[in-house]
């Protein structure tokens, strides 16, 4: 891409798997900041710029492997209390959910693997934050999961992606 392209970028070809996932992310932070206290304060305390930009390079990075094989592929950066998990997947909204049922048994499964994992468990992780980046014919989307485990102290409640979830799982 020329330098004029990537100032002047137009049309969601142009754009970076780093900055869609950023600005995706960004917007799904709004729209959880706006649920007011304590939410606002989990938001400005564990996505400070810097994670952000970690999870945004890390998320560029699977989501070409993802590209080039149409495989998943996931990232994990644990800093106690938060663990964070990236998945990127080379699909719409509507065919990942059907895509987590096949590969998982559905979205829940997904999280119920983090959450026991060595990568939960050992750095004494209390919520997992699980973003899903998906990106099929130029067009990205980004869902995510806060899901406080075991822990009341930062007194939010789960918040999940409900279309990503089965009917049986919204039932739940």
């Amino acid at each position: 891409m020329s330098f004029w392209q990537r100032i002047f970028a137009v049309g969601k070809n142009n754009i970076s798997d780093t900055e869609l996932f950023a600005t995706r992310l960004r917007n799904q932070l709004r729209r959880i900041d706006t649920a007011g206290v304590p939410y606002s304060d989990f938001i400005r305390e564990y996505f400070p710029s810097e994670i952000i930009t970690v999870l945004a390079n890390s998320a560029a990075e699977k989501m070409a492997l993802t590209q080039a094989n149409r495989k998943e592929h996931s990232f994990c950066m644990s800093r106690a209390p938060i663990s964070y998990w990236i998945c990127t997947l080379a699909l719409t909204v509507e065919g990942a959910k059907d895509w987590f049922g096949k590969a998982y048994g559905g979205y829940f499964k997904l999280l119920e693997r983090a959450w026991n994992s060595d990568y939960f468990r050992d750095p004494g992780c209390e919520v997992l934050v699980h973003i899903v980046y998906g990106r099929k014919n130029g067009s990205g989307w980004v869902n995510m999961t806060i899901f406080p485990v075991g822990s009341a102290r930062f007194g939010i409640k789960p918040i999940l992606p409900m279309d990503l979830l089965t009917e049986a799982e919204k039932r739940i």
